[in-house]
């Protein structure tokens, strides 16, 4: 029979491991979006008028590592 401070613990881990998973597929979808918004603006498909795009993403980049 496990202790309930035991499975609290452990129940507290696995939430901080899935918490770690869901930030890391954030920000793999952030750096994607980067990635492409630099693609699309090297391609002069994006002008620079539209670069509040870019600094959105990489202020919600900075927010998920700031979780970390």
């Amino acid at each position: 029979m496990s202790n309930p401070n035991e499975e609290l613990i452990d129940l507290e881990i696995e939430q901080q491991l899935l918490r770690e998973e869901e930030l890391d597929e954030y920000q793999k979808i952030v750096r994607a979006g980067v990635g492409q918004w630099v693609s699309n603006f090297k391609n002069g498909q994006i002008k620079l008028t539209t670069a509040n795009d870019l600094k959105i993403l990489l202020e919600a980049e900075a927010m998920i590592n700031k979780q970390r």
